[in-house]
């Protein structure tokens, strides 16, 4: 049996529009959403999207909603060193948030 691996390349330097990401905060943060987990948190475990650019460091990042209230998106600014990961393909991260979540 022969298993592949993908390495995680980007071929880009840095994400664009329509690219999905993982990010962090800098420094962390406290604030909480509406079903009491903490945004730090939920932006580390979840795939976001680029929706927005503001030159080439700041990027509008969307994100699904699972709130109570259920809001449609919640939207973030981060820049560019607080994107951890990004990649065209969703299956990608998927894969590196499973991989992180069991320590492989």
């Amino acid at each position: 049996m022969i298993t592949s691996f993908k390495i995680f390349e980007n071929d880009t330097i840095e994400p664009q529009i329509g690219d999905y990401v993982l990010t962090e905060f800098e420094g962390g943060t406290i604030s909480k959403l509406d079903n009491g987990v903490l945004i730090d948190d939920y932006i580390k475990n979840e795939i976001g999207k680029v929706v927005k650019m503001s030159g080439s460091l700041n990027f509008l990042v969307e994100y699904p909603s699972y709130l109570p209230r259920d809001l449609d998106k919640l939207n973030w600014w981060f820049k560019k060193r607080e994107i951890l990961h990004f990649s065209k393909d969703k299956e990608e991260l998927k894969t590196y948030i499973d991989a992180k979540k069991y320590n492989l």
